[in-house]
This record gives C-alpha cells, structure tokens and sequence, in this order.
C-alpha cells in the first residue's frame, strides 16, 4: 500500500498478505517511509537457468536506503533470454528482478517489452511514486482501492477490502447487472462487487505520486492491439507454418521451470492441441508426460454410449490421450463438496466460469501439480469461428460470396446469419438496433422467453449490459472479444480459486504473439467454404518431427461441434443433488445479501422436478454464489 500518512505499513501489510489465507506459502514484506509491500510465495520447483528460475528468498528492495526501488510481483516471463540479452543482464535472474531492470531502462513505457503473465508494482522512492502494471489479458489480477489513509493494492480482493479504512460498501449497478444478465459477458473491466475496489483492466498501467498535499494517480492501456499491424499476403500453409512456431513457443515457455505439469483436456481444438504440444515437448525432453484433467466424468458403458453426442465428446478425450499416451483423470464433484464451494465459496467474485475446476484443482494439488496448461483464450483470436466475415461481405456488396459461405458454413442457419450480419452492417444507433432485433426475433419465430434472472425486481434499473452486436468483420470481433467481460469472468475466478489449492494456470493461446498474429491474419483463414476455424486445422494436421503422427487425430482436428452436453449433466446432476441442502440452509436464515435476491423466486425454482424440466442452471447459481451462504 502507498499511503499518504501512515506509521504502520508493515502491520497493515501483514494484515492483508493474512486475509488471502494461501496455504503453504512464505510472506516476505518490506516497509519504509510510510510505504509497505508484501508477497507471498510458494516453495519453487526451480530447473535451473534454462527455465523460470526460483523466486529465492531476496528482499523486496533492491537497495538499503528508502529511495531505491522495492517490487512486489507475481509474475512469469516470456521470452527471458532475448529480454536479458536487452537489458545487459543474466537470463537466470528472477522475473522480478527482470522487471526491475525493465523499469530502470525504459521506467513506466515497460509493460511494452515484458511478455508473459505478470501483475507487479514497484515503488520509486527517489520518484516517490508507486507504478503498477498488469499483463495484456489479464492473466494475472490486480486490485486497488484509494481508502482515506492511502492507496491500497493487492492481487486479491480479500486483501484489498483487509487493507486500512477500505470501505466494504456492494456496489449496487456492478451487482444488478451480474444478476441480471445471464447468458453472456456484462461488467466493466474495472469494476467489482465493492464500491471502493477496482481492477486494473488487462493491459493497464497505474501510476501513483505521492505528492506533498495529496496522492494523484494516473491510468493509461500500455497493450493495443489495435494497432496490431496487418500481416503481407502468404500462402494458407506459410500462416500455418509461422502460426505452429509460435504455438509450439509458448507451450514451451509454459512448461519451463516447472518438474510436474498438467494441461486440461476438453476434446476441442484449442485445449487437444495444447495437450499434444505439451506431451511432445516434454518427451523431447526426456520428461514424463502431463497429466491429463477433464472437465468430464469418468466414463462408464451407460453414459459413454448414451447417445452419439456423448460418444463424440468422450471419442475426442479418448483420441487425443491415446495418441500422446496421457492418462486422463476425470472431473468427479461429489454433492457435498459442490455444495461446500457455494457455502464456503467466493463472495467477493463469484462469477465463476465453471465450478467443476474445484474438482479439476482438487485433483491436480492431491497429484502434486502445481500447473495447469489451459486451452482457453482461442476463440478471443486465433481459433476464432470468423462469423464477423459475414457482415464484411455483405457491407461490402459481396452478396454472392456471402450467399456461398453462409450456405456452406451454416446449414440450418443461413437466415439468421443474414439477419445478424445485416445488423452488424447499419450503422451504431442503439434505437435503430433495439428495433431490429424485435424484428429478427418475430421474422424467425423465436419466442420471447421469461427472464432467467434472479435479481430483485426494485433493482433491475441498476443494471447495465455492455452486450454488443456482432462486429463488422472478423478483426472488430476479435478486438471486441479481447476486451469482453467474458475474459474476465473466466481468468479471474481460476486465478483466485487456483491459488487457493495451490494450482496456477498458464494460457498458451493468449500469449502476446499469438493475439497479434491473430489479429492481423486475413480472414478467409478463419472462415472458409471448407470448414470454419481454418487456421487451426491447417496448423494441427502437421507433424511434430520424425515419424509422429498430426498433432491431431482426425476426429479431433475436424470436428465442428462444440456441444459439451455430457460436462453440463454432470455439473447439472451435482446441483440437483445439492438442492435440499441449499433449501435447508435458506431456511435456517435470511442472508444478508438477500435484499438484492427475488428470494421468494429463487426459493421456488430449488425443486428438483421444476428445474430439470426448465434449468435456470447459470442464474440460479449466480444467485446462490453471491448470497455468500
């Protein structure tokens, strides 16, 4: 924390590093002239220089007077040795110490030659200001708040809400608009359940000055991808050529400096392709393979052929294992457990994505893993469907490339991508749109469905959706992605949740070369007669070297369904289960959040039969998660 006057920054730092409540982790802090920092750090699994050194026990400040620069950082660097080489310096430093020689090279501009994960804020005494940073997507978090004593900062919003005179006040729009919008991204990139407490968004830098009178700060984006530049026209095989390269680069990176890793295995492209890079670069080097976490239950001879669509989703777990010799362990969330995550869960950010990690983290920490390699964060970019293209064609006059593609590419659907691509193309008039939607829901004879919220009634004015329409080509899709809450609501809940049990996830696919890269293909390489997600395809039916197979066995790398349905029955299942223990806790008291609850609605949707029959299996548990039972 930077505070303008406080005595007690180191207790006030203890404090704070207490209220994350990590197990197994060493604190370190450093205090002087009023200004206190602190990290927490778990045992290093160090591999030397050639991967991410430890984080030995070093102090915080570079120097021993109070004018000399101190950090504190949760990072992991990419690219180490080039950046080393640039700043004069050895490769086996540790990332902060990096990041420290960054700053006094390049000072605030230096978020733009860091790649990797990193949220750090480093205090400049001679400067007296405090600089704080966080990486291009947002991997790693980081909160702040300005309280009546001083700035306060941390990396997890407990500690933040722990820090001095931090007012715990609920930020009624920020909480309306979570309960209200079920179904997609809502929020801003800064705002949080509390009042006083904000996010640095990803790609942000803040700049803190103590002044004489008073504390000033500064915010501005230190990553752009808009400016991303526009890649010369190639061959189709050449983007995929130089796309693998730098896939197969950051895989890489991730597994570096790690003994035990893991990767999650969902059957899709993005998180099959992750694993079979991984296996592969770990058996060039001599290592054993990462084990392999599915979000799918184990199967049996019931489920695993209970309709072709089941077959499918376990087919391509099965295929992709099989081929790189991964042994699978199979999410299993038990009743009692799942309802234990809502009772004794995540009331200060409780969107989480997805509450069959807890199984997948439980089982990863009982293995001694300490990594998880994710294939999330390919639909933002590179593995993106490319629907924006419609929009383009017929904004263009191309009617008859749209008429070909859409016929191709959509099946059943091609009206209603029409309709969607014709509203992305007029113009920004939020009245206009608003009609026009009315308009495509009748012409396609989509019914009006009852809210699946639970918010109460005498707030649904607070709420404010950030929803936007399709973009108008594939580039505005992307960006608009890159920047859509639904990022948010996924890293930050797994970053939060994962630190709990000791377990960090890496996100190949949202490397800072990879999004640019993205970002500047043309955008037949996303959506062609053939098949959608091009690129990917293309890139995954290489070989790895000698006489290994495709990275991807055919069943994996041509499938065009994203249908999960055997993850959210099983998700659906434990929530069934749970039901009467959530009514039971209800009834032993009114929560103290229930003001913002319709309770009487949410009381009458926990009934079994009504919610297999119409499950409301996202806003009931928005509902129950924020409640804080």
């Amino acid at each position: 924390m930077l505070p303008s006057e406080c005595a007690a920054a180191d207790v006030g730092v203890h404090a704070m590093l207490a209220a994350a409540d990590l197990p197994g982790v060493t604190s370190t802090t450093w205090a002087a002239a009023g200004v206190g920092l602190g990290e927490q750090r778990r045992p290093a699994q160090a591999r030397g220089c050639e991967g991410n050194p430890s984080q030995e026990e070093r102090p915080l400040a570079t120097g021993r007077r109070a004018d000399d620069l101190a950090i504190a950082a949760w990072a992991r660097l990419d690219d180490r040795r080039a950046l080393a080489s640039t700043l004069g310096v050895s490769h086996c430093v540790a990332d902060r110490e990096l990041i420290l020689c960054a700053y006094r090279r390049w000072g605030v501009e230096c978020p733009r030659h860091l790649l990797g994960d990193y949220a750090f804020a480093i205090f400049d005494g001679r400067r007296q200001r405090l600089f704080c940073a966080r990486d291009h997507a947002g991997v790693r978090p980081l909160y702040y708040a300005q309280a009546k004593s001083g700035f306060v900062f941390a990396s997890a919003v407990e500690s933040v809400l722990a820090g001095p005179d931090v007012d715990p006040e609920l930020d009624d729009a920020t909480v309306a608009t979570y309960l209200k919008f079920v179904g997609w991204g809502t929020g801003t990139a800064s705002r949080t359940f509390f009042r006083a407490v904000r996010m640095l968004p990803a790609g942000h830098s803040l700049v803190v000055d103590r002044g004489r009178h008073a504390v000033r700060s500064r915010l501005w984006r230190h990553w752009v991808p808009e400016n991303a530049p526009t890649l010369a026209p190639a061959a189709a095989g050449d983007f995929a050529a130089a796309f693998l390269d730098l896939y197969a680069t950051a895989v890489r990176e991730r597994l570096a400096g790690e003994d035990l890793v893991g990767v999650h295995l969902s059957g899709g492209l993005d998180s099959s392709s992750v694993a079979a890079l991984a296996s592969r670069e770990l058996r060039r080097q001599g290592r054993p393979p990462p084990a392999a976490f599915s979000w799918l239950p184990a199967p049996t001879a019931r489920t695993r052929f209970a309709s072709a669509a089941a077959a499918l989703e376990f087919g391509l777990v099965e295929a992709t294992a099989s081929q790189e010799g991964l042994a699978v362990q199979h999410a299993r969330l038990e009743p009692g457990e799942f309802f234990g995550i809502f009772v004794g869960g995540d009331a200060v950010h409780p969107w989480a994505h997805n509450l069959l990690d807890a199984a997948v983290q439980r089982q990863a920490a009982a293995l001694g893993t300490p990594v998880l390699l994710s294939g999330f964060g390919g639909d933002q970019a590179i593995s993106s469907s490319g629907r924006g293209h419609y929009a383009k064609l017929l904004q263009s006059g191309r009617w008859r490339e749209f008429d070909v593609l859409a016929k191709a590419r959509e099946k059943q659907r091609p009206a209603r991508v029409a309709a969607d691509a014709l509203l992305a193309a007029l113009p920004d008039d939020a009245q206009v749109r608003h009609s026009l939607r009315q308009l495509r829901r009748r012409l396609l004879l989509q019914p009006v469905k009852p809210g699946k919220h639970f918010l109460h009634p005498a707030l649904a004015g607070l709420a404010r959706s950030e929803r936007s329409d399709a973009a108008r080509d594939v580039r505005q899709e992307q960006l608009a992605r890159l920047q859509d809450f639904r990022l948010r609501v996924r890293l930050e809940p797994e970053a939060a949740s994962g630190a709990r049990r000791g377990v960090e996830y890496r996100y190949p696919l949202l490397d800072r070369r990879i999004l640019e890269f993205a970002l500047g293909l043309p955008p037949q390489m996303y959506l062609g007669v053939s098949a959608s997600r091009l690129l990917m395809r293309l890139a995954l039916g290489s070989r790895g070297g000698g006489a290994e197979p495709p990275l991807l066995p055919p069943v994996v790398r041509w499938n065009e369904s994203k249908r999960d349905s055997i993850h959210w029955q099983a998700y659906t299942d434990a929530f069934v289960a749970s039901l009467p223990a959530f009514r039971e806790r209800l009834a032993g008291g009114t929560p103290s959040r229930a003001a913002y609850v319709d309770m009487p609605r949410l009381l009458a949707w926990l009934d079994a039969d009504r919610f297999r029959c119409h499950p409301r299996l996202e806003g009931i548990s928005r509902a129950l998660l924020f409640l804080d039972l």
